[in-house]
């Protein structure tokens, strides 16, 4: 008696290595994103021919200017790896990765958890009061940042302006 193995069809996407849940403005996502290609056993779907999983931007409730820097990811043993992922959109949006299989259009595409865009932690946000543009703006010494728009002033400083933060050493 012989029991034969055989791959099944491909059915489902999976997201096995999630992007990052924050990325800075103006930087690449660092880490590698990793789709995976199942049969209806969840077993790794691996391509006889080379598949091409495609990635875009879905933004969070809003219209912002998103774009995407990134080829389609040829699916190799299964595994769609996204290791130059560049995003340009601006500080403060939400957005997630949609990814889908483009020659199987009755696979469901499956879609990222949700990345912020943020300022580096030695940096602030801050919003032109004329404008209302967020922008990353450098921690002034006498302050502690974490990337947020939440400034800490150390003890010996004081901020002068809440509109334009400056700091000034107490004398």
């Amino acid at each position: 008696f012989t029991v034969r193995i055989t791959q099944g069809v491909l059915y489902r996407l999976e997201i096995v290595k999630q992007p990052p849940s924050a990325i800075f403005a103006g930087e690449r996502v660092s880490n590698s994103t990793i789709v995976q290609l199942l049969d209806v056993s969840d077993n790794v779907w691996v391509p006889t021919a080379p598949t091409q999983v495609s990635c875009a931007l879905t933004d969070i409730g809003g219209s912002n200017v998103l774009q995407i820097f990134a080829d389609e990811s040829a699916s190799i043993d299964g595994d769609a790896v996204f290791d130059r992922l560049e995003i340009d959109t601006s500080l403060g949006v939400q957005l997630r990765l949609r990814f889908a299989v483009q020659q199987h259009s009755d696979i469901a595409p499956v879609v990222s958890d949700v990345i912020r865009v943020e300022c580096l932690p030695t940096q602030f946000q801050f919003r032109d009061p004329e404008t209302s543009l967020l922008s990353c703006r450098d921690c002034e010494p006498g302050a502690i940042c974490d990337g947020s728009a939440n400034v800490r002033i150390v003890e010996g400083f004081w901020l002068g302006n809440l509109s334009a933060p400056v700091i000034y050493e107490c004398p």
